[in-house]
């Protein structure tokens, strides 16, 4: 493991502001100031101040996913979810951010301009070609082809067909959850140059797959946003973007996640560089730094060298969990990682550096205690042989009738299946090899209350230590930072209603969620 950077050995002491809402979680009707009607799930957002004035984007949604998944009660409501990607920005100073924060809602609350809904401008750009695609122009064709992938079924299924007796409900209904319900998440803003960036992702409408499709570009010209261009391979899913060295650096994964055939697994994380954020090359040539169960790449650099915390819940021969370490300077694709993963997981990371040290925002797993209260101050294992009985025992009492069924069927496969995997005496082993295995984390992992939380990295442990809770319960976690000096820092959030501070994930994800601003302040 390489060690990057120097460590302090003790804790900044930091406060935390009341949350001051953008979308309140009992908000009913229209978002106060911006004409915005939110929906059920506001689960992805990003902040950026440019120029004098506080951008923000957000998803808003009937449900946290693309649709929802069979064990939601909305599956059958809802044959895929309505989504929106909203943008819209607000005349201040960072000063008046970093007061309208503290004085939350006795604050004069700002006057949004509408930007954009990305999904609006997507979708004229997208359906332009669409159309064509459908009447059969081979130059649609070549634009699908070129877009995705060589050899994707739907040109294929327009190529084999006579246009004429092809009726183009029958191919919208075929690939729908590609060419009408796609779903776009993961905004992001980047400053590069004195120009504003905005990506985000577009991923095929269907639950509990996140088969990513395309990432998307936009530029801000003057007060006016250019028209969305893919940038990126097909399939490739970015994560992060730092700037350093007068370059700047992104993170990628692709490949099939969540896939419960663990054989010959081709998830891959790339690092890529640009000088002009638009266009991304492999940073020593180099297709990919990592190939394996991770995906969410964070990225930081300290002075020359790159430190690196990374999500691993797919599991690969390194265990399950997350993984933290980088790359020394100038060999910045040679990544050094441990052996062993972390078994914790630290979803939807954003690293920062404060006062010499590094600290991560991200997601939160809490163990239940026998009397059913949580340990606030520890990120639960992922990896369940990490966990001892009692708290074992703590899950098993929380785990709803779906999670005991699921749990039961799979102790059953474990034992005596044929594929060498041999039951623990809990009943599975947690080999990140065994597609049953996935099965299981996820049905504990689902049924486990979630916080976001602040850590701070220990070079003697070569690990994060537990900081603090922002406010958050259930469905939470996808931050956003924005510096307004050089002691505070804004953190965006989103959260299920704080005061379900019991709430499962899988509690969270079926019902209403908010997003807010918090200001975290180091003395």
């Amino acid at each position: 493991m390489v060690t990057l950077g120097t460590s302090l050995g003790f804790a900044a002491d930091v406060t935390l502001s009341a949350p001051y809402w953008l979308v309140p979680t009992g908000l009913q009707g229209p978002i106060p100031g911006m004409s915005i009607e939110s929906l059920t799930s506001n689960n992805n957002l990003a902040i950026k101040w440019f120029n004098g004035r506080l951008y923000f984007a957000f998803r808003t949604s009937t449900h946290h996913h693309p649709r929802p998944p069979v064990w939601s009660p909305q599956y059958l409501k809802l044959d895929e979810a309505q989504s929106r990607l909203h943008m819209v920005s607000a005349k201040m100073t960072k000063d008046e951010l970093g007061r309208l924060v503290s004085t939350g809602t006795a604050a004069p609350r700002p006057v949004w301009r509408i930007e954009q809904e990305a999904s609006q401008r997507l979708g004229t750009v997208f359906n332009r070609q669409l159309w064509s695609l459908v009447a059969d122009k081979s130059d649609a064709k070549t634009w699908w082809r070129k877009l995705y992938k060589e050899g994707d079924q739907i040109a294929d299924a327009v190529e084999a067909a006579n246009v004429g007796d092809r009726k183009v409900d029958t191919l919208l209904g075929q690939f729908k959850s590609l060419l009408t319900s796609y779903d776009l998440r993961e905004p992001f803003f980047f400053e590069f140059r004195g120009q504003l960036h905005f990506y985000f992702q577009q991923i095929e409408g269907k639950a509990m797959t996140f088969n990513s499709l395309r990432t998307w570009h936009q530029r801000l010209d003057g007060d006016q946003w250019t028209e969305p261009e893919p940038i990126l391979s097909a399939g490739e899913h970015f994560w992060d973007i730092v700037e350093h060295g007068g370059l700047a650096y992104l993170s990628s994964y692709s490949g099939d996640h969540y896939r419960i055939n663990r054989e010959n697994l081709k998830n891959l994380v790339h690092l890529r560089q640009s000088k002009n954020a638009v266009d991304w090359s492999f940073v020593d040539d180099k297709s990919f730094v990592y190939q394996g169960g991770a995906s969410e790449a964070a990225l930081l650099f300290r002075k020359q060298d790159l430190f690196v915390a990374m999500r691993l819940d797919d599991g690969d021969e390194r265990g399950w969990g997350a993984l933290f370490g980088g790359a020394l300077a100038p060999k910045l694709s040679m990544w050094k990682l441990p052996a062993r993963a972390n078994p914790g997981r630290y979803d939807s990371p954003r690293l920062f550096e404060q006062d010499g040290q590094v600290y991560l925002v991200a997601r939160q797993n809490l163990c239940p205690k026998p009397d059913g209260q949580f340990d606030l101050t520890k990120n639960c294992p992922f990896d369940r042989a990490f966990l001892d009985e009692n708290t074992k025992k703590a899950i098993a009492a929380r785990e709803g009738i779906l999670g005991k069924i699921q749990r039961k069927i799979l102790s059953l496969k474990n034992t005596g299946n044929g594929t060498g995997v041999t039951a623990d005496q809990n009943g599975v082993k947690l080999d990140a090899n065994a597609g049953v295995s996935l099965q299981y984390e996820y049905t504990y992992y689902f049924d486990t209350a979630k916080r976001t939380a602040l850590y701070k990295w220990n070079d003697q442990t070569q690990t994060f230590d537990w900081v603090l809770a922002l406010p958050s319960s259930g469905d939470t976690a996808f931050p956003s930072l924005q510096r307004i000096s050089p002691k505070e820092l804004i953190v965006a959030n989103y959260t299920s209603p704080i005061e379900n501070g019991d709430w499962s994930w899988k509690q969270g994800q079926q019902n209403r969620t908010g997003i807010y601003l918090i200001k975290l302040t180091f003395k």
